[in-house]
């Protein structure tokens, strides 16, 4: 069995990669979907040297490691030129697409060194440790099936000797000796894997093998002779342990460990335990911290909750649970309002025990594109957009080994391009699943359709001859929904009557709940009168055909009609805001000539009362109640808006409401008086939508004057993974305010900075710093501290030119360049010996800021005083200064960022709870990752986090870890 290529996305500078390390060194590269021939990367030098880079995947390497592989003694002074040539010729073999100019994503420069960078299905030793690992957690919680599956798949990726070029090297040793000593743990595991499924000829084949190989390890012995006494050759399995006795006592001088002398009398003893009992299991490996899905526990669930009570699906509620147990790709096909979405919710909540890994609810409603969808799944999956690269891949990867299930609701305005999209991310041997919902099939192979028929009416059920006793399904619906809108009503309505209104609607759960939502205006034969009045069409149709889709949109339409003119004009021009957004979105475009802003609370009230808008609300204090418009309502309302020549209108109106609402950003280093950010977060996804439109569709200057603007939007509420995104189609836009674009290209670098790539956003400021004549504001400064403070705590890459614009900008009398500065310049004094004199030159910075009103100053002030009561142990002022940062951090606006968290962590570490450090932490890990910056932030985090892993018992700091990683807040 092989490994597929991870997926690419469609116009990606980097095609799929597999290097094939396991053996003779070698390289793949899939070119549109086929897998060329392999190669070779060149001679010995260059295979020395990606042995070299290999070792230490996703790290750097210097140029003096490099110089030691490929020339053995020579100074790197002697082969600068022939290193760089050999770089060169390596990124040609590993990136043979690229585009000149554009950014290496593979073999990428590091200060003072290179880093390969790749994921664990584009290295096979990355992938084989992987690999092991889920065979090891498979094993742990009884699943042999997956465990030996998973070993198997290892074990075909081992050719032989890995790293050949360089096995004699002594700098090569210990990672050989890992890969060596894996590779025995992987055959051990598998065999026991086998002996629990009953495979013991097999089991014994292998472990003949393995024990001529590897006659010193025990473990291999017990297995062996348990495989022997489970094949009925008792005596074979008594003299295995006197063989291996005798070769322990001539060739170490001990006698056979507990385990195999307890195997000996349990055998001596035909103890009936043996032949039902699992292998041999090893001694306890160090644990890891591991994302989810690693690790045995209650399944992740992230399905919406549902209030009320699903009606008339029941039948096929249990037919789907086994459609979607046997197949990976299911979609619920059908006309809008038949109720796609309530029954896959349904279905997968009670298909939990199959999705170990996570059942996750996707609403793709305001995605506009199959590539802003996999953002979309990444975000709400925690995978951060690689700075270099594409999500695509990096999303596959994820999913690759994992037995989760997407739930991808209202899928059809993706189509056609969604299809092939999925599919690339399930991949052919992938665990995971997809449930989708959409009007139509999105088209694939291996895609199995679902079709979903409207409710039985009277006039279906028996042929259409009626019924003698009980309510039909979709009467029950109707009276369900009454009793939940209007509990103080008749709860026996005259049946009759019921089941002519659900028969004039044709049986849609849809259409039937819009009904009966009128209860709150109309009497039960007053709702009859007006479908049949209105709808006469509708109570024709009985078993004629009328599509399910004209069957909705009549039902809106007839709605509409009761629409006052202000009313409809709000109805179709709220079109233009998709996904969820509040009362002054609406307002700003609704607004226009014959309805005025004050009138717009009212019209808003008027189309929740006749279900033309849905109520979302508020799950903090003092945020306001927000509104959805259904898709199947969204349709029909753009449909009036076209008619009317207002869209453009509406357009317009939206952007210009966005434009205003980022332009009303306060000083950025002041507090957020009038709640700014939660109002972007508010409407983001109006805020989006303008974006996709002026960025992406229809490009111009006014997307780079928001992007410029929303820097810190992206990094204080978490969303930096869509700063990664739209920030260098800003960046390349031409017909930009160069002011403007220098402000996008700050919105740049310091996404890349924060999301681990500073090397990436050097170049950037240098186009800021270099225009000369250009203004500077009070955003430019501190976006210039943000990146410079970010670079010092992670990892201290040297940015002279971020230096010398602060001081240049200080010294012509910007005091709050001079101020950042000063703080810039403590930070490098901080370390043990200083930490006394580093606090106090915090708190005096501190006090400065805050007689400024700089609360931003004032707030990394704080975090350098943390710092150094972190060096001094000191977890009082530490818990103090935190909960001061804290303070001001929400005076600020944003929300609680991973820095935060991980200083917590740090105290709580220090202050000796355990459990609670590792949630922080967990925390603090998913935040950063669903926001797309790197992790973590502090480099005395992982230290801490292995000493704690190592004091705790290991089912505790696994419940402590799952805590967190689902407890983070990821949006405001």
């Amino acid at each position: 069995m092989g490994v597929r290529f991870a997926a690419r996305q469609p116009g990606s500078v980097r095609p799929a990669l597999r290097l094939r390390d396991l053996g003779p060194l070698c390289v793949e590269i899939e070119r549109h979907g086929h897998v060329g021939e392999v190669q070779r990367v060149g001679g010995p030098k260059p295979e020395r040297v990606l042995s070299a880079l290999l070792m230490k995947v996703n790290s750097r390497v210097s140029r003096d490691e490099l110089v030691t592989a490929g020339w053995g003694d020579r100074s790197v002074a002697e082969v600068t030129g022939p290193l760089e040539s050999l770089i060169w010729r390596l990124r040609g073999v590993l990136e043979p697409d690229h585009r000149r100019g554009a950014p290496w994503s593979v073999l990428v420069g590091d200060h003072g060194g290179y880093r390969l960078v790749l994921d664990p299905t584009e290295a096979d030793s990355l992938r084989f440790a992987q690999l092991a690992e889920q065979g090891d957690a498979a094993l742990a919680t009884g699943d042999a099936t997956r465990a030996a599956d998973r070993y198997a798949l290892a074990l075909d990726l081992w050719r032989g000797t890995p790293f050949q070029a360089v096995a004699d090297q002594e700098w090569a040793l210990p990672a050989l000796a890992r890969l060596d000593e894996l590779h025995g743990q992987v055959q051990e595991q598998y065999t026991d894997a086998l002996l629990r499924l009953g495979e013991n000829d097999r089991a014994l084949i292998l472990l003949e093998q393995l024990m001529a190989s590897s006659p010193l390890r025990e473990r291999v012995w017990q297995l062996l002779m348990l495989a022997r006494y489970r094949s009925g050759r008792i005596g074979e399995s008594l003299a295995a342990y006197g063989q291996v006795r005798t070769l322990l006592l001539d060739e170490l001088g001990v006698e056979p460990g507990e385990g195999l002398r307890d195997l000996h009398q349990r055998i001596l003893c035909r103890d009936p335990g043996l032949a039902a009992a699992p292998g041999i299991n090893p001694a306890p490996r160090n644990a890891t911290v591991q994302p989810p899905g690693a690790t045995a526990g209650p399944t992740p669930t992230h399905l919406p909750l549902t209030l009320t009570t699903l009606i008339g699906r029941q039948d096929e509620l249990a037919r789907l649970a086994r459609a979607i147990e046997q197949h990976r790709f299911v979609t619920i096909v059908g006309a809008g309002g038949c109720g796609k979405t309530r029954l896959a919710i349904e279905t997968a909540r009670r298909a939990l025990s199959s999705s170990p890994d996570g059942v996750w609810f996707i609403d793709l409603t305001a995605a506009e594109s199959p590539s802003a969808a996999v953002y979309s799944i990444a975000s709400q999956l925690g995978v951060a957009a690689p700075a270099t690269g594409d999500v695509m891949t990096s999303l596959r990867s994820y999913l690759l080994d994992r037995r989760l299930r997407l739930v991808l609701d209202n899928c059809e305005h993706l189509l056609p391009g969604l299809g092939p999209v999925v599919a690339h991310l399930l991949g052919a041997d992938g665990e995971s699943s997809v449930l989708a919902t959409s009007r139509e099939p999105l088209g694939v192979p291996g895609e199995v359709l679902w079709s979903l028929a409207p409710l039985p009416t009277r006039d279906t059920v028996g042929g259409g001859r009626g019924i003698e006793t009980g309510a039909t399904v979709a009467a029950q619906l109707f009276l369900a929904r009454v009793a939940d809108l209007e509990p103080t009503l008749d709860p026996n309505p005259d049946i009759a009557v019921v089941e002519s209104i659900c028969a004039a609607l044709d049986g849609l759960p849809l259409a039937i709940e819009l009904a009966a939502a009128r209860i709150r205006s109309f009497g039960i034969q007053e709702i009859l009168a007006q479908v049949t009045n209105s709808l006469a069409d509708l109570s024709r149709i009985g078993s004629g055909d009328i599509s399910h889709h004209d069957t909705i949109d009549r039902s809106i339409e007839w709605s509409v009609r009761l629409l006052s003119t202000p009313e409809t004009v709000a109805h179709a021009r709220i079109s233009v805001l998709p996904g969820v957004f509040t009362l002054e979105a609406a307002s700003a475009v609704v607004a226009s000539e014959g309805v005025s802003p004050e009138s717009v609370p009212h019209l808003l009230a008027q189309l929740v009362h006749r279900s033309l808008l849905a109520v979302v609300r508020p799950t903090e204090p003092d945020r306001p109640t927000r509104y959805r418009q259904l898709a199947t309502v969204r349709a029909h309302a753009e449909r009036v808006l076209a008619a009317t020549g207002q869209g453009d209108a509406a357009i317009r109106a939206r952007a210009w409401y966005v434009e205003q609402l980022v332009a009303s950003h306060p000083d950025f280093e002041r507090p957020d008086v009038t709640g700014w950010f939660p109002r972007v977060s508010d409407n983001h996804d109006t805020l989006a939508a303008v974006l996709q439109q002026s960025l992406v569709t229809e490009p111009s200057p006014r997307g780079v004057y928001l992007l410029g603007r929303l820097t810190l939007y992206y990094y204080y509420t978490n969303r930096v993974i869509e700063a990664l995104r739209l920030a260098p189609l800003a960046v390349n836009l031409t017909g930009a305010d160069p002011h403007d674009r220098d402000l996008a290209r700050m919105t740049l670098a310091c996404a890349y900075v924060v999301s681990g790539r500073p090397d990436l956003a050097e170049s950037q400021i240098q186009l800021v710093v270099a225009r000369s004549g250009h203004e500077r504001d009070g955003m430019t400064t501190q976006l210039l501290a943000t990146i410079r403070w970010a670079t010092l705590t992670q990892g201290g890459r040297e940015l002279d030119i971020v230096d010398a614009e602060l001081k240049r900008l200080g010294e012509a009398g910007d005091s709050t360049a001079e101020l950042h500065a000063a703080l810039l310049a403590t930070l490098l004094e901080v370390g043990p010996q200083t930490a006394d004199a580093s606090i106090r030159r915090a708190n005096e910075l501190r006090d400065r800021a805050l007689a400024q009103d700089n609360l931003y100053a004032a707030w990394l002030a704080t975090l350098l005083g943390m710092m150094c009561a972190l060096l001094q142990q000191d977890v009082p002022t530490g818990n103090q200064l935190l909960e001061q940062a804290a303070s001001y951090q929400k005076r600020l606006g944003c929300l609680v960022t991973p820095v935060m968290l991980e200083f917590a962590g740090a105290f709580a570490v220090l202050g000796a709870d355990l459990n609670r450090a590792v949630t922080l932490f967990a925390e603090a890990r998913a935040t950063a990752f669903a926001a797309g910056t790197s992790w973590p932030y502090l480099v005395a985090v992982q230290p801490m986090l292995q000493a704690v892993r190592d004091l705790l018992p290991i089912d505790d700091f696994q419940s402590a870890w799952r805590r967190g990683s689902n407890a983070s807040a990821l949006t405001l």
